[in-house]
């Protein structure tokens, strides 16, 4: 678990490979938890994001963004998966992750202000 990942205050709810997305959707929806997909590095990248991308916002759940884990990032392609990508994150550089922690409050405070105004004032 990356704490630098998370919003103030909130959790993160982290899927094995053996637990499905289409499975928690609609909980997170019920709950209107804001979702950050962390997808490693694939031959079918674009085509799972946009899967999973679409299953989210199909029920409803507030997306604030993806993040490719490893790999070799393709901005062209990504910029034409017309996704809200964050960008790519090489696990092997750990202190480039603090980079994405203000991309992910900012996207935060856009789906949720009131969170965001608490968050400022701390």
């Amino acid at each position: 678990m990356e704490p630098q990942l998370q919003p103030a205050g909130e959790r993160q709810l982290l899927l094995r490979d053996d637990q499905e997305l289409v499975v928690w959707a609609p909980l997170l929806a019920a709950w209107r938890v804001p979702a950050l997909l962390v997808l490693p590095d694939a031959a079918r990248m674009g085509v799972d994001a946009a899967l999973h991308a679409a299953l989210l916002e199909q029920q409803g759940v507030p997306l604030l963004g993806l993040l490719q884990v490893g790999g070799d990032w393709d901005a062209p392609q990504r910029r034409a998966d017309a996704l809200p990508w964050l960008g790519h994150w090489d696990p092997s550089e750990p202190q480039e992750l603090a980079a994405f922690s203000s991309l992910i409050q900012q996207r935060f405070q856009v789906l949720d202000p009131a969170q965001g105004a608490a968050t400022l004032q701390s």
